[in-house]
């Protein structure tokens, strides 16, 4: 009979998890605080505590040396989920063109094309480097917009440093999709059979 878990190691496994699960919980409050009560100052705590807890399950993961499989494949779905979310809202609301969430939801389209006819799923690829610093500057960015549109006075200088970190964002996202692409077809190659979703 297996040695029962210690309450503490269980803690460890499940928090970052939990961290996750609360991010996504929040997209739909942000949304409606957003656009249903018209609470900017309000939709922008929340997306502060959303990008708190995607720092935090990061770092816990990390420093508890926490990885599971639940973690590994939600957690970048919820990153991505976030910034197309939130793109999606800040556009709605007029704060943002509507461009700016095609040039993120084109390459996503084209990635998950691209993996359902290589691998008929997403096949097992590590985050870039460049993917990391894509979401850190859009996560970053998203806020910072949202902020100057909730502080008349800083409206314009505020807006601006947001708008330049989400173009960032955008530009390392476009190569990010290229890189993925490569990688995706040089798997392929390298397999020379279908992998299913991990």
């Amino acid at each position: 009979m297996p040695a029962p878990v210690p309450a503490g190691a269980r803690l460890r496994r499940a928090l970052p998890n939990a961290l996750t699960v609360l991010r996504i919980i929040l997209l739909p409050v942000f949304l409606w605080l957003l656009l249903g009560a018209r609470s900017p100052e309000r939709a922008l705590a929340a997306l502060v505590i959303i990008g708190l807890s995607d720092w935090a399950d990061g770092f816990l993961a990390r420093r508890w040396h926490v990885v599971s499989r639940f973690g590994a494949t939600v957690d970048p779905l919820a990153d991505r989920l976030t910034v197309l979310v939130v793109l999606g809202g800040l556009g709605a609301a007029g704060y943002l063109f509507w461009w700016v969430l095609l040039l993120v939801l084109v390459p996503d389209v084209v990635l998950a094309l691209t993996a359902a006819l290589l691998f008929r799923g997403p096949p097992a690829l590590e985050v870039s480097r460049l993917g990391k610093w894509r979401t850190a500057f859009l996560l970053a960015g998203l806020p910072t917009v949202l902020l100057g549109n909730t502080a008349p006075l800083l409206d314009t200088p505020v807006s601006g440093a947001g708008l330049l970190l989400v173009l960032a964002g955008i530009a390392g996202h476009l190569l990010a999709a290229a890189q993925y692409t490569a990688r995706m077809v040089r798997l392929r190659r390298a397999t020379g059979q279908a992998e299913g979703p991990r």
